[in-house]
């Protein structure tokens, strides 16, 4: 029987809440308020931040799109073009533990939505 330290976090960080995307010129902008606490409303450090993308709003999580330290992110080059893009973003805490994903937000071309 192995107990685990009394330091060690074992709780993820709260869900991003206010993920929004924001056309740039041909690339889209996202940002969100950075996470702060963790699942049970305990203070929480994030490391760091995953972006997702798909083209689908299925809620899937696809290969990542980027790790970042800062709360937005700009996809070069994403809008205009025909395709949908839906984006999700996870917090990621020092211990490694990833949050659920964020409400997903979309894109279509020049004409943002959110979803």
């Amino acid at each position: 029987f192995f107990a685990v330290a009394p330091d060690i976090d074992q709780t993820p960080p709260a869900a991003a809440e206010d993920l929004s995307a924001a056309l740039s010129g041909a690339d889209i902008l996202l940002f969100w308020s950075p996470v702060t606490t963790d699942t049970s409303g305990g203070p929480e450090q994030i490391d760091h931040y995953i972006v997702f993308r798909d083209t689908t709003a299925e809620g899937t999580l696809p290969d990542s799109l980027a790790a970042v330290s800062d709360t937005c992110y700009l996809d070069p080059g994403a809008a205009g073009g025909s395709s949908t893009y839906y984006y999700m973003v996870r917090a990621v805490d020092a211990a490694g533990q990833k949050s659920e994903p964020s409400q997903t937000a979309g894109s279509f071309g020049r004409d943002l939505q959110a979803f």
